[in-house]
């Protein structure tokens, strides 16, 4: 009898262990799936033959595909993403473990494509080859607004090479060696003029570069 209830109590206890081993369990899944659903941005992993194994609700939401039909798949097999698994492969033979590119997805009703960036870092595992963690991030604004700046810079140096192109002109005009010589007084005058009016027009311009600035 003795012996049984020793039994019985040690099963008891394994029983109570494996319990509370599930609940530990169950709650660092819940704690995981918080973290991911915070993620703002899409985050896909795949196993090292590119199969899906976790999307957060970002991914679900941008392609526009929910977990339970992408687990398992290929990325080849995504239609959103069916030119990434070259570069994603490229990645897992490199040396270095994570890469960064700007790719395009369709637009909403056919419009502007969206751009974003992705950022593949390789997941390692001791009881398996590398999968991939896949962070996608909407950079369409971003990128407007670096073609919106770099257009505005190159229309900013060209008008202000306008007015330098003048003053370097003719200040070099007069101050050469036989300009008391070669211009009269009035022509002096009115390349002074035109020096003083272009050097204001150069200022005004700097000042509004400061104030977009």
């Amino acid at each position: 009898n003795a012996h049984l209830v020793g039994e019985i109590a040690e099963r008891t206890m394994a029983q109570a262990a494996l319990i509370q081993a599930l609940e530990n369990s169950r709650q660092d899944r819940e704690k995981l799936d918080g973290i991911l659903r915070s993620v703002g941005d899409g985050l896909v992993v795949t196993d090292h033959r590119l199969a899906v194994l976790h999307m957060n609700a970002a991914a679900e939401k941008l392609l526009e595909l929910p977990l339970e039909k992408g687990l398992g798949q290929p990325l080849d097999t995504l239609a959103l993403l069916a030119n990434l698994p070259d570069k994603v492969r490229s990645l897992l033979t490199a040396e270095r473990g994570s890469s960064t590119f700007d790719f395009e997805l369709p637009g909403i009703d056919f419009r502007s494509p969206r751009v974003f960036q992705a950022r593949f870092s390789r997941l390692e595992s001791d009881r398996a080859e590398p999968g991939v963690v896949l962070l996608i991030h909407d950079v369409t604004r971003e990128r407007e607004l670096d073609r919106l700046k770099n257009a505005f810079l190159g229309m900013a140096a060209h008008e202000l090479n306008t007015p330098l192109a003048a003053i370097l002109g003719f200040s070099e005009l007069l101050a050469g060696a036989d300009s008391s010589a070669q211009f009269s007084p009035e022509q002096r005058e009115e390349y002074l003029q035109l020096i003083h009016a272009k050097a204001l027009e150069l200022s005004r311009l700097v000042d509004d570069l400061l104030d977009i600035s």
